[in-house]
């Protein structure tokens, strides 16, 4: 509690949402004796950042009665007042009563970050809980029911992903959405892979709930033939097993239309990354399961990571060196990269500088990328 002589606030500093309201409620020791008055100011820290616009009032005053305990100061935000970078202010009270000032903190927060998924031809942005896509739709990627045809503004999603969305992922003709645990996806499923139990040429242009996905889901990859899902530690991937991307222990060029479990990794699982792209004949999947990284999949130019080019794995892989404190990984056409401990590796497919060193050579093992030794890379 923070206390000027007779007066208190429950809290030294205080928070508002940019847009929203916020009350402080302002205590007195003991009932008022007579008829007071508390004046207020907000004044700025940030002064190269702060803008006279950010609050609706800056200033005000208000009475506390005979017999009375207190009363609230209410403050409102003004709507786009932060801009990326949160802004600092002080709340200062003065009571009739005492010649000390009740001094307060009082930040406005940023509401408006977004997070962008881009794709083969479509760009989502997560902002507030809502799902809005741009660009190509011949199959409903943009998932709002609309006709065929290119879309240059991004556009709600349709219900129900204009509130509580967690996790998007963008794949080549389709998307995927969490909202709270629950799967959605949608757009092109001629492989199966939206997860709805049938593989057809049908245009999905809405929101389709996945099966057996209703609860639990963490995290979300889709790639074009293929998708993969964590729910509650376990990984499940479906659509195209061309190169047993699927990990389900066969590499049997058929279509699972329906989530199914991957072979040893029942638990645990906490990233996924299966990888994009068009052509049939490639795909690969990584996921980090207990801070171990292990891939599986189309191995051609070695991008699984093992020490081997050996054409196909079915089962995931450990990567070498990379059997503790991995955090992240993402997986491309024929390489993969991952962060260790706060080091970057990358391996696969040299050429086109896709490993980021300057030798065009294959990689069958996580090479450091030296660009970023002694920083943490995030």
């Amino acid at each position: 509690t923070v206390v000027s002589t007779g007066l208190s606030a429950a809290q030294a500093n205080y928070s508002i949402d940019e847009g929203k309201n916020l009350s402080v409620n302002l205590s007195l020791s003991s009932p008022a004796a007579g008829n007071y008055t508390v004046s207020w100011v907000i004044e700025p820290i940030d002064s190269g950042l702060v803008s006279t616009s950010d609050f609706s009032v800056v200033t005000g005053s208000f009475s506390i009665l005979l017999d009375q305990t207190g009363g609230v100061i209410n403050l409102a935000a003004t709507e786009n007042a932060v801009v990326s970078v949160d802004k600092r202010y002080r709340l200062r009270v003065t009571f009739s009563e005492s010649t000390q000032p009740l001094i307060l903190g009082l930040t406005i927060k940023d509401n408006d970050s977004a997070q962008v998924y881009a794709g083969h031809r479509n760009v989502c942005v997560l902002q507030n809980g809502a799902v809005k896509c741009a660009g190509g739709n011949p199959w409903g990627e943009l998932g709002n029911g609309a006709a065929a045809g290119d879309v240059l503004t991004l556009t709600p999603v349709s219900a129900p992903m204009d509130s509580g969305v967690t996790e998007v992922s963008v794949g080549t003709n389709n998307l995927c959405a969490v909202k709270a645990g629950k799967l959605y996806c949608w757009g092109y499923n001629g492989y199966g892979q939206l997860g709805i139990g049938v593989a057809n040429g049908t245009r999905y242009a809405a929101p389709q709930e996945v099966l057996n996905m209703a609860a639990g889901v963490t995290s979300i990859s889709m790639g074009y033939h293929s998708t993969c899902a964590i729910k509650a530690g376990a990984l499940f991937c479906w659509g195209y097993n061309s190169q047993g991307q699927l990990g389900v222990g066969v590499n049997d060029y058929t279509v699972r239309p329906t989530p199914t479990p991957v072979v040893n990794m029942e638990s645990g699982v906490t990233a996924v990354s299966t990888s994009e792209t068009s052509t049939s004949s490639y795909g690969h999947t990584c996921a980090i399961k207990n801070g171990a990284l292990h891939c599986w999949g189309l191995n051609n130019f070695g991008q699984l990571g093992d020490g081997t080019n050996v054409s196909s794995k079915c089962t995931p892989q450990p990567v070498r060196y990379l059997t503790s404190g991995v955090t992240a990984v993402t997986t491309g056409y024929t390489h993969t990269c991952a962060i260790k401990d706060g080091a970057l590796y990358c391996w696969g497919q040299g050429d086109s500088g896709r490993t980021a060193e300057i030798t065009s050579s294959n990689r069958w093992e996580p090479v450091r990328v030296e660009f970023f030794a002694g920083m943490q890379v995030t």
